[in-house]
């Protein structure tokens, strides 16, 4: 079976050029509207995000010429915190280490829900008495647990051999299954150098 032969030689020559120019009109637009307009997307996409960084730059920029080398002033209360910050940094580590201690031999004595408050003030406005001929550093702890009596005194008992705690307060209540126990704790720890 052969195929009808299609003849343009009886369209009239508008005709023609239109028969060529819709395809090529077609192909046109399916390559932007495909590749073409995507990509002005991207670009312009890109071209937001420049712009935005290039503000940010322009804003640090201000900064930096805002900024005013510092006098030695400034430089002298800079290093006083920082070795402040530092002493704290190094009576932290003595109480830390106390409260692990603590804890440790909580966990010994078969004590094993003990809460420590590290920021306890006493109610009372009282102040912590200061012992000036002391090289030590005093804050108060408060401990609060569940426990039978046999591992509280097996727990008081390490409190009595430390030479760094002393026990403020002891209050224990009856509760069920086992008795509450709240001690208030005076740890001493090594008398850090304040710059001044």
């Amino acid at each position: 079976m052969a195929l009808p032969r299609v003849s343009l030689g009886g369209l009239s020559k508008t005709l023609r050029i239109w028969l060529l120019l819709i395809p090529i009109f077609a192909i046109a637009c399916l390559v932007y509207f495909l590749v073409l307009r995507p990509k002005a997307k991207d670009i312009e996409k890109t071209q937001k995000a420049i712009r935005q960084v290039q503000s940010e730059i322009g804003v640090e920029q201000q900064l930096l010429a805002s900024f005013a080398p510092l006098s030695n002033e400034e430089r002298g209360r800079i290093q006083v915190t920082g070795r402040s910050i530092s002493s704290i940094m190094e009576a932290m580590g003595e109480v830390n280490k106390i409260y692990d201690d603590l804890t440790n031999r909580a966990k010994f004595c078969n004590i094993p829900d003990i809460s420590v408050d590290p920021n306890y003030t006493p109610t009372e406005a009282k102040e912590l008495p200061i012992y000036d001929d002391l090289e030590a550093e005093i804050s108060l702890i408060k401990i609060t647990f569940h426990s039978s009596f046999e591992s509280l005194g097996c727990f008081l008992k390490d409190i009595d051999q430390n030479k760094d705690i002393l026990l403020e307060s002891l209050t224990i209540a009856r509760t069920l299954p086992k008795p509450k126990t709240e001690m208030i704790l005076r740890v001493f720890a090594e008398k850090q150098d304040r710059p001044e």
